[in-house]
């Protein structure tokens, strides 16, 4: 309870809403409730970055991304070779792969950043329906999370967005065609998506991209797992209000 204070007190500190905090600590609650395992490094992870707010909502990222998976039936460990290496670890029924998670960042820094990275590669970029900076942008970001999942296994690079550019329709032909054309990621088993928000037409939040390339490529019964994946569910009030009388902001 006594890092629960803390951690309330410095995201005040830093301007943190009511809603952000309170959506802070519902996670932890449920991620601890449903066993991920070393909680406690990704909230001391969580704790170190309040005052970095890019580098805050990115491990807020790997956080519900594993709250994702847990809630899907998943057993999952967070940095389970430590670092460098990937941000999790998730198995069921007897299969295993490693994730790396990844965020798109809504801000043009950022965006520079990642397509400075290409120059590390030499696969001609091909332009494909959203336009080339897209497409960069997605590269750059699957090239450079993948290169922190381990060899020999099977790894997804999960990717959530926050750039409305990127839409969930469009994800798989549109920016992956690409990295298999140039066989870039033979190590990548495939790429889940997370577009942000439930799509009513699809009936999906979550999409899969499976690399047909992979060493480790993603067997039909994990796949179909993973492409049928549900949101995690929703607080009741009753909930809410719990944790507001356990932990008051005033």
């Amino acid at each position: 309870m006594s890092d629960h204070i803390e951690m309330i007190c410095r995201l005040k500190k830093c301007g943190c809403s009511e809603k952000q905090i309170y959506q802070v600590l519902l996670l932890l609650e449920d991620l601890r409730r449903r066993g991920m395992e070393n909680i406690d490094r990704f909230q001391e992870a969580l704790f170190e970055n309040i005052g970095d707010n890019e580098q805050y909502l990115d491990h807020l990222a790997e956080g519900e991304a594993a709250l994702t998976l847990v809630s899907n039936g998943f057993q999952v460990i967070y940095e389970p070779v430590g670092k460098p290496g990937p941000d999790l670890s998730a198995s069921c029924s007897g299969y295993r792969f490693y994730v790396e998670v990844s965020r798109f960042r809504e801000d043009y820094e950022t965006s520079q950043k990642l397509s400075q990275k290409l120059e590390e590669w030499n696969g001609t970029l091909v332009e494909y329906g959203r336009g080339e900076k897209d497409v960069e942008l997605v590269y750059s970001k699957i090239l450079s999370e993948a290169k922190q999942l381990p060899e020999n296994e099977s790894g997804l690079v999960f990717l959530r967005s926050d750039n409305l550019r990127i839409e969930e329709l469009e994800f798989p032909e549109t920016y992956l065609k690409g990295l298999v054309e140039h066989n870039l990621l033979a190590r990548l088993s495939g790429v889940l998506f997370d577009s942000g928000w439930f799509n009513f037409a699809t009936g999906k939040r979550f999409y899969l991209w499976r690399n047909p390339k992979a060493e480790n490529p993603i067997n039909n019964l994990l796949s179909e797992k993973l492409e049928n994946l549900k949101e995690p569910p929703n607080h009741s009030n009753d909930e809410l209000s719990e944790l507001r009388n356990r932990f008051p902001l005033s």
